[in-house]
């Protein structure tokens, strides 16, 4: 809200400076943004109140990762990707003259500037990407490497007005991230100051600069209004990045064009929804990523711009959701032979890219497999120069398994692509052009093989590029995109029956693009964190670790067919831990880690390598002595992060969220009444959803299921089984047998183990011994 002239000319400074590093750093590689022009402007209506309040923009994870990329290494320890700050905690805040809901309860603490973010966000409803863009705009904080404490004080500019020096009270970051966001709320929800409707803006402080009538449209754009009174100018639209004339202002162009190219745009997308229906992506000869997306009649709308500088690609991969967020994702692989994962958020937006281990540029051609072996996750194959086809399996966690040959002969085929399920059994298949021009169609045995193939056309010779279209038409079939040498576009509609019904062809300039292919698979269920111990041997397996009376770890690795391979004696010995937690891979080192609190109340941090040896200790902190109940929470905030739970004495439930650095943070409440029930543990997905489940044991023997919706909270609970007080200890091992769904296992006090199967509907399939003598351990996880 600062605004005086010197302000002004530096914040014209910041965005040439940005600019000028945005050239230098991000060119060479794709930047998901669409370039804008000044002619885009709307002074109307600068952003949707739908984009600006959101209090679920952007997780904590992607704030962090948002101010690494933007900053990279810092020089003096107060660039906002390594700051920490103290915030006071706030109440939650009404407005005294609406009754409006201004801000829910905000916890302070010495937090980071990406926690503060994220808080301000939940708290006040302002997303996290307006607030970011809000901080560039008033003090170029998001991209400065070496920031002064004066610009940290002032961070979002709040109560600093033109004609006096900034309010004591709003000094400070953290004080300027919450008071700003709770401003640019509070304009709408106490309905003060500038509402939407025709009002007169000026173009300068300086009145003699004029003004002109506006039209606001909407709460957003007059709340940026309020922020800051001034709109920008011919001159200043004319030079984004750069200054204008002397009657410039630069604060709400700067908003706009900072918000359009980090975020791609200011406005929903006419795009329904990137996540299962059919499009078409394009690239144009200038590098620019356009999509094409049919309607519910097979018609295709106007191209929507979805980013820039992707001619440096090689090769660009629709594959579906490659790091199991639910959304699909790109691929694309550089001339380096580097490939990158670029995350999409569901609609037109993209999340911070990242790389995929691997010498890519080594093979001829790599292209999605959908989800070739069965599994959930979108998976790869590749050509090498030997003609030898390679399968990679999916993670679901942005990576893939070492590569498996699955069939040799390939080099001579001049197109190859995975098109679903194209017969119709179920089972992902692959279809490939000769050198004579013959379509074949190689039928997928649903467990990453083959079953046959056969030929499925002729004459595609004249066909520069062939690929899959998804369900074109929405009728349940899958279909082919064909363009041919004079650049005309064809849908070839499949039958669902491993045939065609015809072909349609799709109005437009497709000569104009050196690269068009299709959505790629579609998404589907979040990948959850697996409950349990985790695959401490990496074989792929639900490994169980336990404790002896006498304090001995040991590793008991699964076979993944419901039984065990060899004991390892991990050679560690807990016997003084008052409690232990499978918490799962919380550094995300591809490694299990295991909690350890001791008789002091501090809790330790076990990283256990794939020959059973446990790493140093690191300290999570004290006080955890809190809790009589400690367990693995699963990723409930859906940030790739496992988290943590904890019931005090009376019976208050702890949610303790995982941290980018192996850490959790201070805590919040997320339920009462948990002290009554006898054992509490994390089951992972029971019932197929797509959300973490608990399970809890009432005093009674019941066994109840509370069913995780997707916002850290779980659903009513309901009664999966009785007679479960016998069991002496149970948990949740993931899938132990090596079927797909989650499992349960239980000690009894004969020393008898059973596995309880799941079903994956949230109920069970059969049960099982699978040990004995297992009463001599203390503890399993």
């Amino acid at each position: 809200m600062s605004k005086s002239r010197s302000k002004f000319r530096a914040l014209a400074a910041v965005v040439a400076g940005f600019a000028l590093a945005s050239t230098l750093i991000i060119a060479p590689s794709p930047a998901p943004v669409a370039a804008v022009t000044g002619s885009e402007f709307n002074a109307g209506n600068i952003i949707s109140d739908s984009l600006f309040y959101d209090g679920q923009a952007m997780t904590r994870s992607e704030i962090q990762a948002f101010l690494n990329s933007k900053i990279g290494t810092c020089s003096n320890g107060r660039c906002l990707n390594v700051l920490t700050a103290s915030v006071a905690s706030r109440a939650r805040d009404v407005s005294q003259t609406t009754g409006n809901l201004i801000c829910e309860a905000f916890s302070g603490g010495t937090l980071s500037a990406a926690e503060i973010i994220y808080r301000a966000q939940v708290a006040c409803g302002i997303s996290a990407k307006v607030i970011l863009v809000t901080l560039q705009k008033e003090q170029g904080l998001v991209s400065a490497k070496a920031p002064g404490e004066a610009a940290l004080d002032r961070a979002m500019g709040m109560a600093c007005p033109d004609t006096a020096p900034c309010a004591a009270y709003a000094l400070g970051f953290g004080n300027q991230v919450y008071l700003g966001a709770r401003q640019l709320k509070a304009y709408k929800a106490a309905a003060f100051a500038k509402q939407p409707g025709v009002h007169q803006i000026q173009y300068h402080p300086n009145t003699s600069c004029g003004s002109s009538s506006v039209n606001i449209v909407n709460y957003a754009t007059a709340a940026l209004y309020n922020y800051t009174p001034y709109r920008p100018n011919a001159a200043a639209l004319a030079n984004l990045g750069g200054t204008g004339d002397a009657c410039s202002s630069y604060g709400n162009r700067n908003f706009w064009w900072f918000y359009a190219n980090w975020f791609g745009g200011s406005f929903e997308s006419t795009i329904v929804s990137t996540d299962t229906l059919s499009h078409v992506l394009a690239r144009s000869i200038s590098g620019s990523l356009s999509m094409f997306q049919p309607d519910s009649k097979g018609r295709i709308a106007q191209a929507e711009n979805i980013g820039s500088g992707w001619g440096t690609m090689a090769s660009i991969i629709p594959a579906g959701d490659v790091d199991g967020d639910g959304h699909r994702d790109i691929l694309a692989i550089d001339g380096a032979g580097r490939m990158w994962l670029y995350p999409t958020d569901g609609v037109v937006g993209w999340k911070p890219r990242v790389q995929v281990p691997g010498d890519w540029g080594r093979y001829t051609s790599v292209f999605s497999a959908d989800r070739f072996d069965g599994d959930d996750w979108a998976d790869l194959m590749a050509i090498d120069a030997d003609g030898k086809l390679l399968f990679f399996g999916g993670t679901g966690r942005g990576s893939f398994t070492e590569p498996r040959q699955i069939g040799h002969g390939w080099g001579n085929l001049t197109q190859v692509f995975s098109a679903g399920d194209f017969e119709g059994d179920g089972n992902v298949d692959v279809i490939a052009r000769d050198t004579a021009g013959a379509l074949r169609l190689y039928r997928g045995n649903g467990a990453g093989g083959w079953k046959g193939s056969y030929k499925i056309g002729h004459g595609w010779s004249k066909m520069q590029a062939i690929f899959a279209a998804g369900d074109y038409n929405r009728d349940s079939a899958n279909d082919v995109f064909a363009r041919d040498s004079d650049g005309a576009m064809w849908v070839y509609l499949g039958n669902g029956r491993g045939r065609w019904l015809g072909r349609v062809g799709i109005p437009g300039n497709w000569a104009d693009y050196d690269f068009v292919a299709g959505a790629g698979p579609a998404a589907g269920n979040r990948y959850v964190i697996p409950p349990g111990f985790g695959d401490f041997n990496a074989d792929g397996t639900a490994d169980i670790v336990a404790r002896t009376s006498s304090g001995k770890v040991l590793l008991y690795p699964s076979n993944g067919v419901g039984s065990w391979k060899s004991m390892v004696n991990t050679g560690e010995n807990f016997a003084s831990a008052t409690a232990l937690v499978s918490i799962g891979d919380l550094t995300r080192d591809r490694k299990p880690d295991l909690l350890s609190r001791d008789a002091a109340g501090g809790l330790w941090r076990y990283s256990v390598a794939t020959d059973g040896t446990l790493s140093a200790p690191a300290s999570l902190g004290t006080g955890w002595d809190a809790y009589v109940t400690m367990l693995a929470g699963g990723d409930l905030n859906n940030d790739g992060i496992p988290d943590l739970l904890a019931v005090n004495a009376d019976g208050v439930l702890m949610r303790f969220l995982g941290e980018s650095d192996g850490t959790f943070d201070a805590g919040t409440q997320a339920g009462h009444g948990w002290g009554s029930m006898t054992a509490i543990f994390n089951i992972g997905d029971f019932d197929s959803d797509g959300n973490t489940d608990l399970v809890a044991r009432k005093a009674d023997g019941d066994l109840l299921l509370y069913g995780g919706n997707g916002a850290m909270k779980w659903n009513s609970p309901v009664t999966i089984g009785s007679g479960w007080g016998k069991a002496t200890a149970i948990v949740g091992p993931g899938d132990f047998d090596g079927d797909g769904n989650v499992d349960v296992i239980a000690r009894f006090s004969d020393g008898l183990l059973r596995v309880y199967a799941g079903n994956g509907n949230g109920g069970w399939k059969k049960s099982y011994i699978v040990g004995s003598g297992w009463n001599g351990i203390d503890w399993i996880g």
